[in-house]
């Protein structure tokens, strides 16, 4: 789903749109302008606690003699790292080894520590804060996220901006997005249920 997909839905939401271009006049100005901080909120939270946006890194590490542990800041590596993914780091080295990485520990909220001293490339999977919406995101833009996650959207920005003009559909919107959220919330808890966005390296 484009950004302009989801500025349209949600000028359809508070009947200020009917085909498919965004009216270009003062009565959806300031709609248009608050879309970036009120789409931002909802990705905030659809990707925190409803479905997370996986993504990966590479570690290229080389054995390092009398040294049993190495530590990598993962913040440090990705600067939209939010969460490290449960028994998500595989390993593989220049002969075809591959496998899954069971000897690491955690340290605070981002670091891991490699207590496999192995010379080889470690992909790390991690939890992805979204990416941010602003004024100069090109309508274009294909937003990273489920089609069950994006189609939230328009639900809780139609909900934010319409308030001032008719409290009781922004309220009804508003009550729609969190049934959906709840439900998103529960199969995100659920084994096999999370999806993810393979990357090599950081971009």
């Amino acid at each position: 789903m484009t950004w302009k997909e989801v500025k349209l839905a949600t000028l359809q939401k508070m009947f200020a749109a009917d085909g498919t271009e965004i009216p270009n006049d003062e009565s959806t100005k300031e709609y248009v302008a608050g879309m970036p901080g009120a789409a931002n909120e909802a990705l905030a939270m659809l990707c925190t606690a409803g479905k997370f946006l996986v993504k990966s890194i590479q570690i290229e590490h080389e054995r390092k003699e009398k040294i049993t542990e190495c530590r990598y800041d993962l913040k440090e590596l990705a600067e939209d790292f939010y969460s490290l993914s449960e028994n998500q780091i595989f390993y593989e080295n220049a002969d075809g080894d591959y496998r899954v990485v069971t000897r690491y520990s955690r340290e605070s909220q981002s670091k891991v520590v490699l207590t496999d001293n192995s010379t080889g490339t470690y992909t790390v999977y991690y939890n992805a804060y979204p990416p941010r919406i602003t004024i100069a995101t090109e309508e274009d833009y294909e937003l990273p996220l489920a089609p069950e996650v994006v189609v939230l959207l328009p639900l809780y920005m139609a909900s934010q901006l319409y308030k001032d003009d008719d409290n009781g559909i922004a309220t009804s919107y508003r009550n729609e997005f969190e049934v959906a959220f709840e439900r998103l919330m529960d199969d995100s808890r659920q084994p096999g249920k999370e999806s993810w966005q393979s990357e090599s390296g950081w971009i």
